[in-house]
């Protein structure tokens, strides 16, 4: 990486209360440690870039409320597109969460573009870059960078107040290059693991089922004992893992006690899953109580309070030393005691709740990896943590699994709404945690009974397209339909998932479309595998790069079962809208596939 100036800068309240800045500049490269003024300012070379992270020491006499703190600076030639990660806002917390929206964005003159945790672009020669910050431990940031590529990365410091001879240290802050995206993306997230010295992720992607997309809250003990019963009994051709509870088995938020719904108790459900040879799995929202449960009636100052003074909110402050007990002991019940080894986390949103916490010097940022620490600390080594409705970055290191996406619904359009974030966070799968596309359903009208809570009205082909995308994520694959009704057909679908594949596949259209459609799972074998997606309402002509072709002699397109003979070259076809192709390129032909991926 050449030599870059990036400006490193504080703004804080003065004691005559204007904004005031001191910047603390210059070209930096390789290992450096240079004090200017009160400012220290590290850098260290990456492989493909520059990290960067400021300390501030406080050396006047009076407090200082600081603002936030900002590296500034120029990329080399004017930027042509970029991907935006969307903000949720709060006061003082700006973050991108599972819902918010990942938008391409072509650059027009003296324009501007802005997001959360990390932006990637390409600049006018093609080239790829990453803005970003490698750790995120303590506060929340946002970037953004002008059609010139003049760029700034801010952390917001929720007016962190500083006594004289205090400190204030950003998260280490990132700027990369590289020759394609994806090589980009790559080097970053690879920054990223070792700055925030990530643990190793599980080697096995999670298969289960889960009762939520049917059934929503609608769920009573024998929900889960006849999809049980029908897991069992096809277990060869549906091998998956986890039988998980959702929402609808508890009492009280806060208590988290079963409801009369479930009179055997949730221990009992969770040693019947696994004599039946499954995982348990169990829902629910860990920083959430009801003002009327027992835990918040007992323990209102454990509560996270309301900015006016005027009472606690529903979210639990892990910063009290009664509210990291409650979830100590809750988690050390739900995994020790119960028996629960897949824990799905609920409205983690609730952590980042505006308000007053009992430790006033911990930035929201860092009270909710606090809580999320005393989770993984309560449970038992084998337990996988699955962190939903979540900003991206504070359960990395914590949580092995994230929902990246916002929830599936009925229809077509929501394909759209969840493909145009999984695919466009695929980056993170495999290393910072494994990504949750959310659940496939496969049933039509004909699977419903009237216990369903959520109809499905997608075509066939729709449902194909379904099927490559939950695929193409290489994520948690959780099947959420009432299983006992799917007819052959339906189940034979869901047959095709499986041996599952457990690999993202790089979206070869990142900075070009809305939701991704060129999608390269790679090599596995002999084998190379490339999706085409048709997300318009028209026939489209879509190609499979040459790059994707190149040493292999024979295609064979998997959901129409068509042998394409001998290609050399890109490949082009048209594709129906609303509709997938999947390409198994080979140097042998064939003539039929019974899943959509090779065996690894």
């Amino acid at each position: 990486m050449k030599k870059t100036e990036i400006t490193a800068t504080v703004r804080y309240l003065s004691r005559t209360y204007s904004v005031e800045s001191v910047p603390c500049a210059g070209e930096w490269s390789g290992e450096e440690t240079r004090v200017c003024e009160n400012y220290t300012v590290e850098t260290r070379e990456t492989p493909q870039g520059l990290a960067v992270r400021l300390t501030y020491r406080h050396t006047a006499q009076e407090p200082l409320k600081v603002q936030d703190i900002a590296f500034t600076g120029r990329w080399a030639n004017p930027v042509r597109t970029c991907v935006v990660y969307g903000a949720d806002q709060t006061p003082f917390r700006v973050y991108n969460q599972m819902c918010s929206p990942a938008r391409t964005v072509r650059m027009l003159p003296a324009s501007s573009a802005s997001g959360c945790d990390l932006l990637p672009f390409e600049d006018e020669d093609g080239n790829a870059g990453v803005l970003g910050f490698v750790t995120n431990e303590h506060f929340f940031s946002d970037l953004t960078i002008d059609t010139d590529g003049a760029f700034c990365a801010a952390q917001n410091t929720e007016g962190r107040v500083l006594e004289p001879g205090e400190t204030i240290e950003s998260d280490w802050f990132y700027i990369g290059s590289g020759k394609t995206p994806d090589e980009a993306l790559g080097a970053y997230m690879d920054t990223l693991a070792a700055y925030s010295q990530l643990p190793a992720l599980p080697k096995e992607v999670p298969t289960g089922w889960c009762t939520w997309y049917y059934y929503l809250d609608g769920i009573r003990e024998e929900t889960i004992r006849e999809n049980m019963q029908y897991l069992s009994e096809n277990r060869s051709r549906l091998p998956v893992r986890i039988v998980q509870i959702d929402d609808g088995w508890e009492g009280k938020y806060g208590d988290w006690e079963p409801n009369a719904k479930f009179p055997s108790g949730m221990k009992q459900l969770a040693d019947e899953i696994r004599a039946e040879g499954y995982i348990p799995g169990i829902w629910l929202c860990p920083f959430t109580a009801q003002l009327d449960s027992e835990f918040a009636k007992a323990h209102p100052e454990a509560m996270v309070q309301k900015p006016d003074g005027s009472g606690p909110t529903q979210a639990i402050d892990p910063t009290h030393p009664e509210g990291a007990r409650h979830l100590r002991e809750l988690f050390r019940k739900l995994s020790y005691e119960w028996g629960y080894r897949y824990i799905k986390l609920d409205y983690m949103i609730a952590g980042v709740q505006p308000g007053v916490r009992y430790d006033p010097k911990v930035s929201t940022l860092e009270s909710m990896r606090l809580g999320l620490k005393i989770l993984r600390e309560s449970v038992t080594e084998d337990t996988f943590l699955l962190a939903c409705t979540s900003p991206m970055t504070p359960p990395m290191g914590y949580c092995q699994g994230m929902r990246t996406s916002c929830d599936i619904f009925h229809d077509w359009n929501a394909l759209k709404e969840v493909f145009s974030r999984v695919f466009k966070r695929y980056f993170y799968h495999q290393k910072a945690y494994l990504v949750d596309p959310d659940c496939i359903l496969v049933r039509g009208a004909d699977e419903e009974d009237g216990e369903c809570m959520r109809r499905c009205v997608r075509t066939p082909q729709e449902i194909e397209v379904f099927l490559t995308a939950v695929a193409a994520s290489g994520g948690i694959l959780m099947l959420s339909d009432k299983l006992p009704l799917l007819t052959e057909e339906r189940a034979d679908w869901l047959a095709k998932l499986f041996p599952n594949n457990t690999r993202a596949a790089v979206p070869l259209d990142l900075f070009e479309s809305e939701v991704p459609g060129v999608l390269d799972f790679g090599e596995y074998g002999d084998e190379r595998v490339v999706a085409l997606i048709n997300w318009s309402d028209f026939t489209r002509e879509m190609t499979v790069p040459a790059s994707c072709v190149a040493g292999k002699r024979y295609a064979f397109e998997f959901w129409e079962q068509e042998n394409y003979g001998r290609v050399r070259g890109a490949l082009s076809v048209a594709v129906p809208a609303h509709a997938a192709r999947v390409f198994r390129l080979s140097n042998t032909p064939r003539n039929a596939a019974p899943s959509l991926v090779p065996a690894e």
